[in-house]
């Protein structure tokens, strides 16, 4: 088996690198404003804002990641109870469901986003447009798609012989 570079790794896992990269600056951010407010007395009045986007690029981008490895939370009961056909007929149902509702968020998203350019709507603080500040949403949408459809292809129409290295290309 070949062993993948570091560099491969982090392209397929880009998304989870930039939102932890957001994560440790949102971190930051957020001591330093508690810091700049409490010990200065001297709030910054943009920071809020800037934190309620960075939040929102966070969880959208590692929405897509969540897929990709399988950490959405669910409820496995009723699964778990059946096997054989009965299994494998609502699995297969639960990813049609799941693939449905993927499409209608998309398709949500892109309505909304196309909204925000409509109305040209700016930030309070920042003075951003909202169809630049809300980015994030359709970009998770899409890679929510994307990382679906990747589970979708390693679980169903992967040969036999490669079952090892699906899960360790996932992931």
């Amino acid at each position: 088996m070949k062993k993948e570079s570091k560099g491969l790794s982090l392209l397929k896992n880009l998304d989870l690198a930039i939102a932890g990269v957001l994560l440790v600056a949102l971190i930051f951010l957020t001591f330093f404003g508690v810091a700049r407010r409490y010990l200065f007395g001297k709030p910054l009045i943009w920071m809020e804002e800037f934190q309620g986007l960075l939040f929102l690029w966070i969880t959208f981008l590692g929405a897509g990641a969540a897929f990709r490895y399988g950490s959405h939370v669910k409820i496995d009961m009723v699964l778990d109870a059946l096997h054989g056909t009965a299994r494998k007929i609502l699995e297969i149902l639960d990813h049609i469901v799941e693939f449905g509702v993927l499409i209608y968020f998309f398709y949500q998203c892109w309505t909304y986003y196309f909204r925000m350019i409509d109305t040209g709507k700016k930030t309070d603080q920042l003075r951003w447009t909202y169809d630049k500040a809300y980015w994030a949403v359709p970009v998770g949408a899409v890679l929510m798609i994307l990382s679906f459809l990747i589970s979708i292809y390693l679980t169903y129409f992967r040969k036999p012989k490669d079952e090892e290295n699906a899960v360790k290309e996932v992931a």
